[in-house]
C-alpha cells in the first residue's frame, strides 16, 4: 500500500492529510509486508508517512518496527522513528536512517481512540536511551546490513535479564551465573556468589531483593525493562514497550 495515498479520516480536522495507522492485532506477534517497496516488519503500533522526493517516516508508538531498504535493516522501537529517503515515484531512494526520536505533537494528533488496544503517545526517547535499548537488541547502534547477525536480545549475558557476578565481582560470559572469565573465583552454585572454599557452597551472604518500586513505569528505565514481563509473563520488548504497558 502508497502511505502517501491514505485519505484524511473525515471530521477529524486535526489529523494529519496523509498518512497510515496500523495496529497489529492481539496476539498476532509480527508481521511482514512492504510499504513503497521498503521491507516493514511490526508487532506494534506504527504511523507511516511518505513524501516524493522527501522520504519515507516510520514512527513507533507502541512495541517495535523493523525497516529494511537497500540491503540495511534499522528498529524504530516506541518513541522513535527511522526515515527511508523516497524519488518521485515513492520508491526507496537509499538505506534507512538511525532511529531518531519521533514528534510527539504531530502523532498526538492521530485518531487513536479508533484502534482496538489503548495506545498511549509515549514523551521520544532520547538519543541515549534509543542507543541504549536498540544495543539491547541487536548488539549495535541500531541499524544492519545483510553482513551483520541480528540477535533478539534475549538469554544472553548482556541482554538476557539474568546475567551474573561472582562474589569476587567478575562478570560470567554466559549470562547464567556459571562461567566465570577472569578465574578468581569459582560458581559453582550457580547463583552468581563465589566459591572460594571449593566445597561446593556460596561463601558469599546473598542480600533481599530490595521491594518493588511504587512506580514500575520508572522501573523499566536504565535497562530494568530487561529483566521484567507482563501480567502474563511475557518479556518486554524495550523500554518504551515496558512503559507503555504499565501506562495503561
Amino acid at each position: 500500500q502508497n502511505a502517501a495515498s491514505a485519505s484524511q479520516i473525515p471530521g477529524c480536522a486535526t489529523v494529519p492529510a496523509s498518512g497510515l495507522l496500523i495496529q497489529t492485532p492481539e496476539g498476532a506477534g509480527e508481521i511482514t509486508f512492504l510499504i513503497n517497496e521498503v521491507d516493514i516488519r511490526i508487532g506494534s503500533t506504527v504511523f507511516f508517512q511518505a513524501q516524493p522526493n522527501g522520504s519515507l517516516t516510520v514512527s513507533t508508538l507502541q512495541g517495535a518496527a523493523r525497516v529494511r531498504a537497500f540491503g540495511t535493516e534499522s528498529i524504530a522501537i516506541a518513541g522513535s522513528q527511522v526515515t527511508v529517503p523516497m524519488d518521485k515515484n515513492l520508491a526507496p531512494a537509499g538505506p534507512p536512517s538511525a532511529p531518531a526520536p519521533y514528534d510527539e505533537a504531530l502523532l498526538r494528533t492521530l485518531p487513536l481512540g479508533a484502534l482496538d488496544k489503548t495506545v498511549v503517545v509515549l514523551p521520544p526517547m532520547t538519543p541515549a536511551e534509543i542507543q541504549a535499548d536498540i544495543a539491547a537488541i541487536v548488539g549495535g547502534p541500531g541499524t544492519t546490513t545483510d553482513q551483520e547477525t541480528v540477535v533478539s536480545g534475549g538469554g544472553s549475558g548482556s541482554g538476557g535479564g539474568k546475567s551474573g557476578t561472582t562474589g569476587g565481582g567478575t562478570s560470567t560470559t554466559t549470562g547464567d551465573g556459571t562461567s566465570d572469565t577472569t578465574n578468581d573465583t569459582s560458581d559453582t552454585t550457580g547463583d552468581g556468589t563465589s566459591d572460594t572454599s571449593g566445597d561446593g557452597t556460596s561463601d558469599t551472604t546473598i542480600e533481599p531483593t530490595a521491594p518493588p518500586p511504587s512506580d514500575p513505569a520508572a522501573a523499566c528505565k536504565n535497562g530494568g525493562w530487561q529483566t521484567m514481563t507482563d501480567g502474563s509473563g511475557n518479556p518486554f520488548k524495550n523500554q518504551g514497550d515496558c512503559v507503555s504497558y504499565f501506562n495503561h
